[in-house]
């Protein structure tokens, strides 16, 4: 009574806060702990059935903005498989729309943006389905990061595209040596980093 915020303890120690502000806080002395920490919130799942793709756990954000009463994100545990394997989805929703998965990762790591990742042996660290088309585009502190900047790597139904969006030169190596440039003005160098200006092609072949 009279206190700002209410506690709750165990063992004689405070163990959770909720502030006058609605801040939750779990409470615990952390010094010295190493790898997972004391303080966490666990999602115990009881029953003895498990099945593919089951809910185990979820943080979800509810918003009543603009009529949209209803979860418009979270993030999930589920149990990926039958054998105890482990993922994490995160969904999102549009204002009209039905909630999807946008993203997943898997038990191996693996992380599927726009698909649930294919599990096989491919060793693909990262896929992508955007639909009709899927295109990621890469920027760094000078590009600027518009849709005319940076480096944009896709494809859809027709064609594939490696685009280099800013006035500098494609290079290709391998085993840490250029072996291939285009310069932003259209000349070819394969084996030199300076494509001769008289032609669209310039090759020279390396002495053995």
């Amino acid at each position: 009574s009279g206190s700002p915020y209410l506690n709750i303890y165990t063992a004689g120690s405070e163990r959770l806060r909720i502030t006058s502000d609605g801040e939750l806080e779990l409470r615990k002395n952390q010094d010295g702990v190493t790898g997972r920490p004391d303080n966490r919130i666990i999602f115990k799942d009881t029953d003895t059935s498990v099945a593919a793709n089951q809910p185990i756990g979820e943080i979800s954000w509810y918003s009543t903005d603009a009529g949209m009463a209803n979860v418009n994100s979270y993030i999930r545990g589920i149990n990926e498989a039958t054998n105890g394997s482990g993922a994490l989805t995160f969904g999102v929703k549009a204002s009209g729309s039905s909630e999807i998965e946008a993203l997943r990762i898997t038990s191996a790591g693996r992380i599927g943006i726009g698909m649930v990742p294919h599990t096989s042996s491919t060793g693909y660290a990262l896929q992508i389905d955007g639909g009709a088309s899927s295109f990621i585009q890469i920027f760094n502190d000078t590009s600027g990061n518009t849709l005319n900047d940076g480096l944009v790597i896709g494809n859809d139904a027709n064609t594939a595209y490696f685009v280099n969006k800013e006035n500098t030169p494609l290079v290709f190596r391998t085993n840490n040596a250029e072996r291939l440039r285009i310069t932003s003005d259209g000349l070819v160098g394969i084996g030199t980093d300076n494509p001769n200006s008289m032609g669209r092609l310039s090759v020279v072949v390396p002495s053995t």
